[in-house]
């Protein structure tokens, strides 16, 4: 059963005629969905348009937003990771120099510390000096919000690089 129509009509004297070219998949796309909404092809073809200028979230920007928000996450998991292994390191360090630590703790807890500081060595073995990981976690912050800044231009918003995001 057909949708009644659910756009208005203006007089036709106010619409201006357009020639539209398409691919013959794209018209049996518009066709069907003209007919499941039970308006026109011209009726649907201008609803779908004047739904695309409506105010609302730009889901371009929306994603783009995400995908800024999951950088910033995935870097701050990176900052984690350097500062767990720069206290491991640390802690180690205390810990080779005091015998006595170790003695204050129960087998158990002995077991699970040497398991950490294991993993805290190979840690450090495979990555970068610390120093140069928060360089790289913080130029590369840098450089997702300078392509935020980017793509907010391209998208027409006016004072980004003055706003703090």
């Amino acid at each position: 059963m057909a949708k009644s129509p659910t756009t208005t009509t203006a007089p036709t004297g106010n619409i201006a005629p357009f020639g539209l070219r398409m691919l013959p998949e794209l018209k049996e796309r518009i066709e069907a969905a003209a007919k499941a909404s039970g308006r026109s092809m011209n009726a649907e073809i201008t609803d779908r348009l004047e739904r695309s200028f409506v105010d609302g979230p730009d889901f371009a920007m929306v994603l783009a937003d995400a995908q800024y928000q999951a950088a910033l996450q995935a870097l701050d998991i990176e900052s984690m990771r350097i500062h767990f292994v720069s206290l491991a390191s640390l802690v180690e360090i205390l810990v080779s120099k005091s015998d006595e630590v170790l003695a204050a703790l129960s087998p158990g807890e002995q077991a699970l510390f040497k398991d950490a500081m294991a993993y805290a060595k190979a840690e450090r073995e495979n990555s970068k000096p610390f120093e140069e990981a928060v360089d790289r976690v913080g130029a590369t912050r840098e450089l997702v919000r300078e392509a935020r800044m980017r793509f907010l231009e391209a998208k027409g918003a006016k004072g980004v690089r003055d706003a703090k995001v």
